[in-house]
């Protein structure tokens, strides 16, 4: 609590400062540190520069009173809580502004505001160490909270799980802290070792999403980002070992990139490729959900909802569309042997799409995303 008591020290501090008129204390002792001053200074500057950082010292103690009230045990309240700590870093920094207003206006010297100034600037460090401390509050709501396709689970009626697909464990772990006894499953090895250890409470299987079996069938199947990495002619035995895995009345659900994915990406790269001889061909499957609905019906279960929901999703860092491309779609550039034609082809794509996928610096990836729960008959 540093962070409140040092604030409201500061305030008290600083509100003394303003009764003594910033330490000038009269128009006439203002008149002999400078005689140029206009007659009418010390109503119109006093006045509003008292009343300025009255506000600001209110507001500062307001937004770290809220943020302290707020015990987040949700992401939403987590944000919340920190929309009003950065919004009292914020009232800080407008303190500074204010008394570097002051110098510039009233006859001040510099000893006379620069403690106000390293107090403020101490409460900032004490606000960002109070913030940076919920790291650990959202890595806990992380581990826990439901989000997305996940909702569409009734961990009600399931006590056992599978989760296909399953990479560093990340989603496992979460289904695991939901009650369900969950086994994750994926054919990378790299992925499963740091799933090990990341979650050493959790049993980590390698197989293929396509090829798989379990000893004793699970109440869900669970899947999230996967099926479009699967090919088409693979789609038919994937689910069937899914059928197989689960319970009668078993829930099987999943999202996975649908018809239209990435069309801004794919059609440049189509465009691209062809200019310099090259026939493109997405690596992925991406099943309208109407034929997805009818792929899943065929291998005994009943699909009982289904959507698709767009999005543009955000890409890391300045070069976000390179690396995109370079380690999502890089099966795509295979045939080309030449090394520097690989990188100009990348190079014009990104050119290409900065009026469509690039936003104040920002890099996005247009995706489209079947969410699907179906159960087992």
């Amino acid at each position: 609590m540093e962070f409140y008591h040092n604030a409201k020290k500061l305030r008290k501090d600083m509100k003394e400062f303003l009764r003594r008129d910033f330490g000038i204390h009269s128009r006439k002792n203002a008149s002999k540190i400078d005689p140029t001053l206009p007659d009418d200074w010390y109503d119109e500057d006093i006045i509003e520069s008292a009343k300025n950082i009255r506000i600001l010292l209110r507001n500062l103690i307001w937004n770290i009173t809220a943020a302290n009230t707020i015990h987040a045990k949700s992401e939403r309240e987590l944000s919340d809580r920190r929309s009003f700590q950065n919004a009292a870093i914020i009232n800080c920094e407008q303190l500074i502004q204010e008394l570097n207003d002051c110098e510039d206006t009233l006859p001040l010297s510099a000893e006379k505001y620069m403690p106000y100034i390293e107090a403020i600037n101490s409460e900032i460090g004490l606000l960002k160490s109070w913030r940076k401390s919920d790291n650990r509050i959202a890595k806990m709501l992380e581990a826990v909270t439901l989000s997305g396709v996940m909702e569409l689970i009734d961990f009600e009626n399931a006590r056992t799980a599978i989760d296909l697909g399953c990479g560093n464990g990340k989603q496992t772990a979460i289904l695991k802290s939901n009650g369900l006894s969950v086994i994750g499953i994926d054919i990378s090895e790299q992925m499963l070792e740091i799933a090990r250890k990341e979650h050493p409470g959790i049993t980590f299987i390698r197989s293929d999403a396509a090829d798989f079996s379990v000893e004793k069938k699970v109440d869900v199947v669970f899947s999230k980002g996967v099926f479009h990495w699967v090919k088409e002619e693979l789609q038919e035995s994937m689910l069937s070992c899914i059928s197989a895995a689960l319970k009668k009345g078993g829930q099987f659900v999943f999202e996975t990139a649908g018809a239209g994915c990435n069309t801004l990406i794919h059609n440049k790269l189509s465009e691209v490729f062809s200019k310099y001889g090259y026939v493109y061909k997405i690596p992925f499957y991406f099943p309208t959900v109407s034929d997805y609905t009818s792929l899943v019906e065929k291998h005994g279960m009943k699909v009982v909802k289904a959507e698709v929901r767009d999005e543009l999703a955000k890409l890391q860092g300045r070069d976000g569309l390179v690396k995109w491309i370079m380690s999502v779609d890089r099966q795509a550039f295979a045939q080309i042997d030449d090394a520097a034609l690989r990188k100009q082809i990348v190079m014009e794509v990104v050119d290409g799409l900065k009026g469509k996928l690039c936003k104040s610096g920002k890099w996005y990836a247009d995706y489209v995303y079947i969410r699907m729960k179906a159960v087992k008959i």
